[in-house]
């Protein structure tokens, strides 16, 4: 739990310990849960640009994703971690449907797999379907200690169907749950310039400008 809190926090530092941690417990135990955790780690770390070799960080996500895959097939989380980072961080759209079906088959009780399914189906050019898609996964999720990583990316995909009123509803969602979560400012940012209220994009800004070093508008 420790290191799922650490990573979902976004912060440098504090992704590197959630990987170390994870990298621990798959020593001990071998399981491949923590195999497609750490895959998540470092495709967060690939997006966040929190790391300086990105070809070497690609490469190691790769690694992980292959790995995780042969050492737990049919578990359905795993699935739905791995789908996402095929998504995110590997651009491999169809690979991300593939994993994302077969981790709802297994477990339709699962945020994760409904999520992971949602945005395999947006970058796939399905925004309707992953609309709804993102809301079941929202609903199963909203008691979920990291519901800020299904906020954001109903955020998203409501952006993906032109719905930017929703996607606001969305990313303050997030940034309520999780004030210091960078992406939903970002998002937020966008979205309140583009609605028009310049003074809330301003203070967006402000409070990423807080919790993101360097940034700038």
């Amino acid at each position: 739990r420790r290191a799922l809190t650490r990573m979902f926090s976004f912060q440098p530092g504090a992704l590197r310990e959630a990987d170390a941690l994870l990298a621990q417990a798959h020593e001990i135990e071998g399981n491949g849960i923590y195999t497609a955790w750490r895959s998540l780690a470092r495709t967060i770390q690939l997006i966040e640009l929190l790391e300086p070799d990105r070809e070497a960080l690609i490469d190691e996500i790769q690694e992980l994703n292959y790995s995780a895959l042969s050492e737990a097939p049919n578990n359905a989380l795993v699935l739905a971690l791995l789908s996402q980072v095929r998504i995110m961080a590997l651009g491999d759209a169809a690979g991300g449907v593939d994993l994302a079906e077969r981790s709802v088959e297994r477990n339709a009780s699962s945020g994760f797999g409904w999520l992971s399914l949602s945005v395999s189906r947006m970058l796939a050019g399905e925004p309707s379907q992953a609309m709804a898609l993102s809301l079941r996964a929202r609903e199963i999720a909203r008691y979920s200690p990291f519901r800020h990583w299904w906020d954001l990316y109903h955020c998203i995909v409501c952006v993906a169907c032109d719905k930017p009123n929703l996607a606001i509803e969305a990313g303050e969602a997030a940034a309520r749950a999780a004030p210091h979560f960078r992406p939903a400012h970002r998002h937020l940012i966008a979205l309140y310039a583009m609605d028009g209220q310049y003074d809330r994009a301003l203070t967006s800004a402000q409070r990423l400008q807080k919790i993101e070093p360097g940034f700038t508008l």
